[in-house]
């Protein structure tokens, strides 16, 4: 598996199994880069330890998508937790 062969791998992911690896296996860790809440935009703080969240149906929100499409993939969104 690429954890036994890699020294190290950076990985960005919005699937809460990956996430989860950091408290099953040692050698996995969590970081995030910290969102200012009210801009939607990133700070680029490195948050080590912390895993991160999606802001993609607030950005989608703010450009304008259709509420019916945002209902239905945060409702597919709730499912995947």
């Amino acid at each position: 598996a690429l954890a036994e062969r890699a020294g190290l791998v950076l990985a960005t992911t919005h699937h809460s199994s990956l996430k989860a690896l950091k408290y099953e296996r040692p050698d996995f860790e969590n970081a995030a880069v910290q969102f200012d809440e009210i801009s939607l935009a990133p700070t680029y703080q490195w948050l080590w330890g912390v895993p991160g969240q999606s802001r993609a149906l607030a950005i989608a929100r703010r450009l304008g998508l259709s509420e019916r499409i945002l209902k239905d993939a945060a409702s597919r969104m709730a499912g995947e937790a």
